[in-house]
């Protein structure tokens, strides 16, 4: 048996040393017959890790599984907590590549089965622990860009019933939330319009290939090909009996602090999202 403390509180697990050393190549370096400190005594600390995150690592090397990343809340509204993101980087600090595509599945279906997206508070943490290169925040920006579109084209339509020209719809009560969250993240805002400017794409993440935001190579063989699935199924594919709603939701509401609009003086923008994305950056790289 093998002593792991993790976080700051030192929690202590008691895991096998064979199962840890065989689903995890790093544990095996540093176990498996070494002379480092921690296989002589059989002990090891990382006290910058997440309790929570190593919970559901040690439930992934005990069962193969990842259980529900889903937070249920008293009102019944159901979100991802940052333990998705810890749980995320913590595979990537000890090399579990693999999993780290399983986390992404993961979180594709169960964002799939809501009929929902991520949150704002979702996408700035992931960013904030996560490298530049790294798939998921590709997949947070990605999905921030969908969410961003949808709520701008909903406010479209509600205002040109209310306006005589199609050209130019009021941004007030949509552009100002969108102001308040990413004057706070202008890297964000960057890569969204990045997207915008190059990529054809702009429809629902969900319909992406499965692998999309896996980290293997486009040569690599993908853990579902080994599993007899099929690689370049989207998650929404294979979920077909997920009755789809017109539109997909922010998960929980994208801004969940956002107040009900004031009455402001009224401005507009161009009627199409690619000449907004370009016209709120320019503003947000002036202020």
């Amino acid at each position: 048996m093998i002593d792991l403390y993790i976080g700051p509180v030192r929690e202590h697990y008691i895991v096998h040393k064979e199962l840890l050393c065989t689903k995890v190549p790093y544990f095996e370096a540093m176990f498996g017959g070494s002379n480092f400190r921690e296989a002589l005594e059989g002990t090891a600390s990382f006290p910058e890790d997440q309790e929570v995150a190593f919970d559901l690592l040690l439930n992934w090397i005990y069962t193969g599984t990842i259980p529900p990343l889903l937070n249920k809340h008293k009102n019944g509204a159901k979100t991802f907590s940052s333990n998705v993101v810890d749980f995320y980087v913590l595979a990537d600090k000890f090399c579990l590549s693999e999993l780290q595509d399983r986390i992404i599945d993961a979180c594709r279906a169960s964002l799939l089965a809501e009929n929902a997206l991520p949150t704002a508070d979702f996408t700035s943490y992931a960013y904030s622990q996560t490298s530049a290169n790294s798939p998921l925040r590709k997949f947070a920006v990605v999905a921030a860009r969908y969410t961003l579109r949808l709520e701008y084209e909903n406010t479209v339509a509600r205002y040109k019933l209310q306006q005589e020209s199609a050209n130019t719809v009021s941004r007030v009560e949509f552009g100002r939330s969108v102001h308040t969250f990413l004057e706070n993240h202008k890297d964000i805002w960057s890569d969204i319009l990045s997207l915008v400017k190059n990529s054809k794409e702009t429809g629902d993440p969900m319909n992406l290939p499965a692998c999309a935001f896996h980290r293997h190579g486009e040569k690599d063989d993908c853990y579902r090909v080994r599993g007899g699935k099929n690689e370049n199924a989207s998650p929404k594919s294979k979920m077909s009996k997920i009755r789809d709603s017109k539109i997909r939701i922010p998960f929980h509401g994208f801004f969940e602090d956002e107040d009900e609009p004031k009455e402001e003086p009224q401005e507009e923008i161009p009627a199409t999202f690619k000449e907004y994305v370009c016209h709120i950056y320019v503003e947000l790289q002036e202020s």
